[in-house]
């Protein structure tokens, strides 16, 4: 059930915004921080002009490493999804689940658990909270990502493997069976000249006793 909530609050996550979210207005571009910067930098004449417009600066890179956050926890829930997919689409058998393959379906299912119960809990907060905690938010969404990708990588290639190892054992079935149907034709090829043979030997003993009569 818990894997279920999971993958609901990913595909979610991957589909919209964080919730209370709104895209970050996008303010001026390259032109105007480095206009401002050269702004700063010709203003030592004027220490409150540069102040306000290093102020400016600052307000503006923390926006970006805001609009930056939402863009990793996007990108985090989309990748998220496709190795969900991945998993759906995967054609195996029961018997080849072994313990390996369920650790690292559950080692995923936990990072995913904990993604989704952390990107809930900063949604809730309001806009203000979370620049305030920006470095926090960072440093979480940091060592979330490197979890996240080490349980992806590990549970795509396994996944690879089981797929590869089920193609090989569908091959080893087809060789198996195409073994099998030469044996049988051999074997109705024989029975054949076996029922020729009889067929002769039952004409020349009619022949026989015609004779003897």
């Amino acid at each position: 059930m818990k894997a279920r909530s999971s993958t609901k609050s990913t595909r979610a996550i991957a589909s919209r915004t964080l919730p209370n979210e709104e895209k970050f207005p996008v303010v001026g571009g390259d032109c105007t921080v480095l206009a401002l910067e050269l702004t700063r930098d010709s203003a030592d004449v004027l220490p409150p002009l540069k102040s306000v417009v290093g102020g400016i600066l600052n307000l503006l890179t923390i926006v970006e490493r805001c609009s930056l956050c939402s863009e990793r926890t996007e990108h985090l829930a989309r990748r998220a999804t496709m190795v969900l997919d991945l998993i759906k689409k995967a054609d195996v058998r029961v018997q080849q689940l072994d313990a390996d393959l369920l650790q690292d379906i559950r080692r995923f299912e936990m990072i995913l658990h904990k993604l989704s119960l952390c990107l809930q809990s900063t949604g809730r907060r309001s806009k203000l909270v979370r620049m305030l905690r920006l470095r926090s938010n960072e440093r979480m969404l940091d060592s979330l990502a490197l979890e996240f990708e080490a349980a992806a990588e590990a549970l795509t290639i396994r996944m690879t493997a089981v797929q590869t190892a089920a193609l090989g054992h569908l091959a080893d079935d087809a060789q198996h069976i195409l073994l099998t149907l030469a044996s049988i034709e051999q074997s109705l090829e024989k029975s054949d000249r076996d029922i020729s043979a009889l067929r002769r030997q039952v004409r020349l003993l009619q022949l026989t006793t015609v004779f003897l009569v």
